[in-house]
């Protein structure tokens, strides 16, 4: 099995940063980036307990790390 990168033509990625947004695009699409956001800012609490719900928004906050989320969207 050929790994991904590998197949990459040599001159396409030049830079660390580069090489960063092409392996986001592959493997985290914009809309999965669009729901993670949407599912931050839409963040209720229903039947669950304080602590549950608090294990399950970190857990989003996590998936969401490397799109340097604004801390006011966070909050």
């Amino acid at each position: 099995m050929k790994i991904w990168f590998y197949s990459l033509p040599t001159e396409i990625i030049t830079t660390w940063d580069e090489m960063a947004a092409t392996l986001l695009a592959k493997y985290l699409p914009p809309t999965k980036v669009s729901k993670l956001k949407s599912d931050i800012m839409t963040f209720t609490q229903l039947d669950e307990s304080i602590h549950d719900v608090w294990k399950w928004y970190k857990v989003i906050l996590n998936e969401a790390s490397n799109y340097k989320l604004p801390t006011w969207l966070e909050i």
